[in-house]
């Protein structure tokens, strides 16, 4: 297990042994052999590094001695501080940590202007952490790659796919997905994802593209130039989401996505529609309320604009609003409701962007 430090104005040895002699070049055999064990200190320095070549680490971690890589202000301290690494739209990519490089945990780094991603892993890269870092201005994928990962507190703008997973289960946590020219988050085919607490707004693409078993959390999907979420395959959740202004539709179930569930989720009157292309078994978005939740104020229609009883009110468990399926007894002797709550996809596929008449009205999920 070793220290090592990387610092493009230190002035010493160039042994990279400590702050004072750490190595001045980010592609010194040194710097990227971290590995089980090893914490690479980097300071963020006077000025960005350029990288002379692409930065493929050698080493590899593991789950119990990650490979630790680090970012600090000019002085060593953590502050935040984010060194940051420019491909000057000449390198490939920023870090690269191959098919071997498992169980890296890197924080406060940023990656920007590499031709193709920021970072880059593959789809049997395990266990990386990601910790407020930032991949901008990319020419592929801000963050591309990795199986059984977290990413926590990054921001990932300007890029072509802003993070795009390689394969298996992943977290994703308090992310800002923003103003990338394709999709905002990519999660790839026939995998369980947790996002939670995230933002992905303003992309030329989709807000989300969900697959199997993908849980959105308390998120905000907003603006995005195609589909705010894009589900195509089985059981997508969506729980407490916020989805408005997008350029097609607020949720799209596709031929082949099954059980599409939206729970709780704010979607305003008239701003956004469903797309329900295969009738009950295939495409079906099922959508509901829990027995405390004003409808009227989770459509956003509510005259009062709150909580408290009054003729705008709507509760789910005494609604007059058309039931799917019937009243449900989850086993504790109370009814639930299973309603459209704003929501209300059309068989043909509903109205991109609030037209077509899928819209609020209560009726039936059909």
């Amino acid at each position: 297990m070793a220290d090592i430090y990387l610092d493009r104005d230190a002035s010493g040895a160039n042994d990279g042994t400590s702050e004072a002699d750490a190595y001045t070049s980010p592609t010194n055999a040194g710097v990227l052999a971290v590995t089980a064990g090893d914490t690479l200190h980097i300071a963020k320095g006077t000025a960005d590094y350029t990288p002379s070549a692409e930065m493929v680490f050698t080493g590899t971690g593991s789950a119990v001695s990650p490979a630790m890589i680090v970012g600090y202000n000019t002085s060593f301290v953590i502050d935040g501080s984010r060194p940051v690494f420019d491909g000057a739209s000449t390198r490939s990519m920023g870090f690269n940590l191959g098919t071997t490089q498992d169980y890296y945990h890197i924080y406060n780094i940023e990656w920007k202007n590499n031709t193709a991603h920021g970072i880059t892993g593959s789809s049997s890269t395990d266990g990386c952490v990601l910790i407020n870092c930032w991949a901008k201005d990319n020419g592929a994928n801000g963050i591309n790659g990795f199986r059984y990962f977290r990413f926590l507190q990054c921001i990932s703008s300007g890029n072509a796919v802003g993070i795009k997973n390689g394969a298996n289960a992943g977290y994703m946590g308090g992310l800002l997905v923003y103003d990338n020219s394709s999709n905002g988050v990519e999660v790839s085919t026939s995998i369980a994802c947790f996002i939670t607490d995230c933002v992905s707004y303003d992309n030329t693409g989709y807000g989300i593209r969900a697959n199997h078993l993908t849980i959105m959390k308390n998120c905000v999907l907003h603006g995005n130039t195609d589909d705010n979420a894009y589900t195509l395959s089985n059981n997508a959740l969506f729980d407490g989401c916020r989805i408005t202004g997008s350029g097609a539709y607020g949720i799209d179930a596709t031929a082949t996505a099954k059980s599409t569930y939206v729970i709780n989720s704010y979607i305003p009157a008239g701003g956004e529609a469903l797309a329900n292309t295969s009738g009950t078994v295939n495409g079906t978005i099922i959508t509901f309320a829990d027995k405390m939740t004003d409808l009227n104020d989770l459509a956003g229609t509510d005259t009062d604009g709150g909580y408290e009883d009054s003729t705008s009110d709507d509760y789910n468990i005494d609604s007059t609003a058309s039931v799917y399926n019937g009243s449900i007894d989850v086993g504790d002797g109370v009814n639930f409701k299973y309603v459209t709550a704003g929501l209300v996809p059309t068989a043909s596929g509903g109205g991109g962007g609030g037209g077509g008449g899928a819209l609020i009205d209560g009726d039936l999920v059909q």
